[in-house]
């Protein structure tokens, strides 16, 4: 679809899809703002052109971003395996130890690990490789077994004690 030939109308769909809300895009495309609450409803729902120009235009934006994504995502040639391998070395790198030292760089303390980034890591990498299963403990109290008068007549008897 070409650009709107009512450029008010353009503005307008061009502020929308940018993310304006309708009301401030109805008076940055230079309509009043007394009427811009109901009338900026209007003008995008009520005239298919610009309800059309605004659908273009946002899905335009979103194939650029995709688009902009997979360019990067190729350039930098991220993929699983280097993000898995970014987590194992993350894992590595966290469980090794690290003395304490001073401000004059003498030990002072014992050695310290990041094992909460490790585990983090871990869980990161096993998620990816499917290796957790959520599990679900059922157990069942002896009670459940129980009627509801045998529950009432125990109940009167820890009652009584």
């Amino acid at each position: 679809m070409p650009v709107l030939q009512n450029s008010r109308h353009e503005r307008f769909a061009q502020a929308v899809a940018s993310g304006s809300s309708q009301t401030r895009a109805y008076v940055d495309a230079g309509y009043s703002e007394k009427t811009a609450r109901s009338r900026s409803s209007v003008l995008a729902t009520k005239y298919p052109d610009v309800s059309d120009r605004i659908r273009e235009l946002i899905e335009e934006r979103v194939r650029q971003s995709e688009e902009a994504t997979r360019i990067a995502t190729e350039r930098l040639a991220i993929d699983r395996a280097w993000v898995l391998g970014q987590l194992v070395d993350s894992v590595a790198s966290a469980k090794v130890k690290v003395p304490v030292l001073d401000r004059n760089g003498i030990q002072v303390g014992e050695y310290c690990r990041d094992l909460t980034a490790a585990n983090k890591a871990l869980e990161l990498i096993g998620k990816e490789l499917g290796m957790f299963v959520e599990r679900k403990v059922h157990t069942q109290s002896p009670f459940d077994a129980l009627s509801l008068d045998e529950k009432r007549a125990l109940l009167d008897v820890l009652l009584k004690v």
